[in-house]
């Protein structure tokens, strides 16, 4: 049982359905803060449920669908910035930096030039020696983390990075929802008259909690790639001592 929780915690599958679900829970977070309001207790929620029309459970589907395809998503973004960074005309301006910011800012790739970077900066070496030596670290990042994987599949090496993939859809999402509730939720109040109040004050300030979210599951995410490269460098490590026997 264990061993089919580990092999399910690293596969795209983890990554597709926790970023389900959380969008699913955002959205129903959102749903009942534009709608409801601050004064709702828990004994009210079956209301809350019975008073669900057929269009609105239409939304929450499509909303867990969309959740369940954002790693899908977020490729698409990444790919179409790469080939707008390899084009000849490639100019930075506010679209390529947008684009920058919510498809590549924090990937695995986009964190191991940066680890390349500092050291070409500060000539100060990197806690991972195999970026250090690297010519071509975006081939090597995933060359290594084959070969540790074919030869130590018990060293779980994909892990990490898969945690990473999980926080950048979760990142993804939680600005999504941030923008959102904040459109959705101010013009619900425009229509009810309700600016000012209360109730506008909460959008506000949910809308703002889910940025930040979006600003921790971007820095999570960064963590865990990192922490990827570490499980490459020990898994190196075993190899060359093996290797030296």
């Amino acid at each position: 049982m264990f061993d089919k929780i580990s092999t399910f915690e690293s596969s795209l599958s983890f990554v597709s359905i926790f970023s389900g679900l959380m969008a699913l829970l955002s959205a129903f977070v959102s749903f009942i803060a534009i709608n409801y309001g601050i004064n709702i207790s828990f004994e009210n929620f079956s209301i809350i449920f019975s008073n669900i029309t057929f269009l609105q459970a239409i939304l929450f589907v499509l909303t867990f669908f969309i959740g369940f395809i954002i790693h899908g998503i977020r490729y698409l973004g990444f790919d179409y910035y790469r080939r707008i960074r390899n084009s000849k005309n490639y100019k930075k301006n506010l679209c390529t930096r947008f684009l920058f910011y919510m498809f590549r800012n924090g990937t695995v790739i986009e964190e191991c030039l940066n680890e390349k970077r500092n050291l070409k900066e500060n000539t100060k070496l990197t806690s991972y020696k195999w970026i250090d030596e690297s010519n071509n670290v975006v081939l090597d990042v995933w060359n290594h983390a084959k070969e540790i994987f074919v030869k130590y599949p018990q060293l779980d090496i994909y892990k990490f990075y898969y945690y990473s993939e999980c926080f950048q859809c979760f990142d993804t999402i939680f600005i999504f929802v941030s923008i959102l509730t904040f459109l959705f939720g101010t013009t619900d109040c425009i229509i009810k008259h309700d600016i000012l109040t209360s109730h506008f004050i909460m959008i506000v300030g949910l809308s703002f909690s889910f940025f930040i979210f979006h600003i921790f599951s971007k820095k999570t995410g960064k963590s865990f790639a990192r922490r990827f490269f570490l499980e490459i460098q020990l898994g190196l490590n075993l190899l060359n001592n093996n290797s030296e026997k």
